[in-house]
């Protein structure tokens, strides 16, 4: 049994789920071609209804649903999302955070209490989310700033280039039409620093809110994705509405590393979180999935550099201490399970080909996609950082 109020991720296999929501779904698509609705009802498998639309029209659709949905229910739906921090301890050390699709607050809320150096650039399409955001107690406009924006038809992110160490995108990117998702990707690619972090987390595939969703759409393509001039995925299986006509797509880890990777990301974790919850009244289980995902810009994270420790005038509070930057780096390591310690011992900067152990024992699978560039890239910071530590005698500098 599990401990109360203790964190978990990883309550059951996701490729188990994967093959009984398959035999699901291909019932319900059998069913509904030949209108067998009392098989419906036996099998438990909802038919699928299609629908098609342009992606302009998606977004369109989108915007309205979302600002009624906050209209309706004024920022008493979701609970505060203190578990942010454990899942991604760069929000720990970042001094400045945008957080995209922020609604009202859930998220930013939790993480400005726990980090007093942090200052937020916070938006959400809605007006409404806004609104209820700033009359917070919580909101103190020296630390965050709300504002209306729009993701998909905005030509920024209200913010300048280059300016945030982290972007937080929770529950976001399943809400706009897929074929705006190459676009979104430059215009946070552009909001990071060199080297900057995007800490994502949204649906998966086969999760129980797909599973239960009746609507699916096709997303028909009319305009040809920014990227590299390929025309986007115009019918993406993975697309639904819910009840209340609010969009969500459910991301397979190939299709987010991709997307990622194609906006001029390094993915750094890309891993489904999948958790059993249990509904006491009913005695069933409801697996949830969801996808947890950082990816760091492919330009280089740190500026390797044994002088960039010295003083050099450069902005206070964009520094990080030596000793917060080695934290970092160690923890990055130890979420992709990776054993450094023999690594640290050698007098040269280490090898991934030598020292990449999985602390299990395993290699990465599916499941858990470790990049390996970026691994390498962790085991040189940090023989670095350990080298740094042995030539200081005095209290670590700020760079």
């Amino acid at each position: 049994m599990r401990p109360a109020g203790s964190f978990h991720a990883h309550d059951f296999e996701w490729e188990e789920l994967a093959v009984t929501c398959r035999a699901q779904l291909a019932a319900a698509g059998n069913a509904s071609a030949k209108n067998e609705d009392e098989s419906d009802v036996a099998s438990g498998a909802a038919t699928v209804e299609e629908e098609v639309h342009t992606g302009d029209e998606l977004g369109v659709l989108a915007q309205g649903y979302w600002d009624v949905f906050h209209a309706k229910n004024n920022g008493k739906v979701y609970k505060p999302r203190n578990y942010l921090s454990k899942e991604f301890p760069d929000l720990l050390t970042a001094r400045n955070v945008l957080e995209v699709g922020c609604g009202y607050g859930s998220a930013i809320f939790p993480l400005l209490a726990e980090c007093p150096s942090m200052h937020a650039h916070v938006f959400d399409f809605s007006p409404h989310a806004i609104s209820i955001l700033k009359a917070n107690p919580l909101y103190d406009a020296a630390r965050c700033c709300a504002y209306v924006c729009d993701l998909v038809a905005d030509a920024d992110l209200g913010v300048p280039d280059a300016s945030m160490d982290v972007v937080l995108m929770v529950f976001v990117l399943s809400a706009i039409p897929p074929t705006s998702f190459a676009n979104v990707m430059q215009k946070v690619h552009r909001a990071l620093k060199p080297g900057g972090v995007v800490c994502f987390r949204d649906y998966g595939l086969y999760d129980l809110a797909m599973m239960r969703s009746t609507k699916k759409v096709h997303a028909t393509t009319r305009h040809v994705d920014h990227v590299d001039g390929k025309r986007g995925d115009g019918g993406d299986k993975h697309v639904y509405y819910r009840g209340d006509g609010t969009l969500a797509t459910f991301f397979s880890i190939q299709d987010l590393s991709s997307l990622f990777e194609g906006g001029g990301f390094g993915v750094v974790e890309n891993e489904y979180c999948t958790v059993r919850l249990r509904n006491r009244r009913t005695q069933t289980n409801m697996d949830r999935v969801w996808l947890q995902h950082s990816a760091f810009s492919t330009r280089e994270m740190y500026d390797v550099d044994m002088d960039c420790y010295e003083d050099d005038g450069r902005d206070v509070d964009r520094k990080r201490t030596l000793s917060e930057h080695e934290a970092v780096v160690e923890h990055q390591l130890k979420r992709l399970k990776i054993n450094h310690h023999h690594a640290m011992n050698s007098s040269n900067p280490p090898s991934m080909e030598l020292h990449l152990a999985n602390t299990h024992g395993d290699a990465p699978n599916t499941q858990h996609d470790v990049n390996y560039a970026h691994v390498n890239h962790l085991l040189r910071e940090m023989h670095y950082l350990r080298e740094m530590r042995r030539q200081q005698a005095v209290a670590p500098r700020l760079y």
